[in-house]
């Protein structure tokens, strides 16, 4: 069984991924101009395989021409590029040429070669994020990836708490998450509808509501707790926020 709901996936953090293989707004819209100019300065020839869009993404994450941060990595062993702009409007003038000279490349180097690889693409200053499946054409609505109020990750107990609220109220993100205190130590329940959902999904909230609840419980020197669900398989794993002990997979059937 992939170990995708351990808690130590907090070290995948999105937190300077981008916006998607689908512009933020009209292609139609998106200007070009010096952005495409400088990204022909970095290569004649548009990658062949996954590998070189991967040395490419690397250039332009140590590129300081390009506002454009771009990190590539593996996610329970599928390629996965995180793409950050720091805004709308450069993700406006900038997804042409990136999509034209990685992003493409990336997914159709990952087709060809029989790979399921993602492209996940966040706007920093909105605070918002949307991931996008190369083998599908799919991509996710865009989604909060912190606190509505400041666009900041939960900074105590109760903030957590309420972004748990807010996932389980919205419509387009496929997990559960339910809050409740079990002999006076807050817990936080947390459901995946399959393996492959929390494979997708894991890191985003790991970083954003998870890791938050667990350090605040610990400096407040609360015992705390996680426990992660896949409900097709109906297992369960339990996470001690204090000690950081793992269970083992729980069947949940019996």
């Amino acid at each position: 069984m992939k170990q995708a709901l351990a808690i130590a996936a907090f070290s995948l953090a999105i937190s300077s991924c981008t916006v998607v293989f689908n512009p933020p707004v009209e292609q139609g819209s998106t200007t070009v101009g010096t952005s495409s100019s400088v990204q022909k300065r970095e290569t004649d020839n548009k990658p062949s395989n996954i590998a070189e869009a991967i040395r490419l993404c690397r250039k332009i994450q140590q590129s300081n021409e390009i506002p454009v941060a771009c990190k590539a990595s593996y996610l329970e062993g599928e390629p996965t590029m995180y793409i950050g702009f720091p805004n709308m409007q450069t993700g406006k003038e900038w997804i042409s040429a990136f999509t034209e000279y990685v992003a493409g490349p990336y997914c159709y180097s990952a087709n060809q070669a029989n790979r399921n690889a993602f492209l996940v693409f966040v706007i920093q200053d909105l605070n918002i994020g949307k991931v996008y499946s190369c083998e599908s054409g799919e991509a996710s609505k865009w989604v909060s990836l912190g606190s509505a109020e400041d666009g900041k990750k939960p900074s105590n107990i109760s903030e957590a708490i309420s972004a748990c609220k807010n996932l389980q109220k919205a419509s387009n993100i496929p997990i559960t998450c339910n809050t409740e205190y079990i002999q006076g130590k807050p817990g936080m329940f947390i459901g995946f509808p399959s393996i492959k959902v929390a494979e997708k999904w894991i890191s985003a909230f790991s970083e954003y509501v998870a890791e938050p609840f667990c350090s605040s419980a610990n400096r407040a020197n609360r015992q705390a707790f996680l426990f992660f669900v896949v409900q097709d398989l109906q297992v369960g794993k339990l996470y001690s926020c204090e000690s950081g002990d793992v269970s083992n997979w729980l069947d949940l059937s019996k």
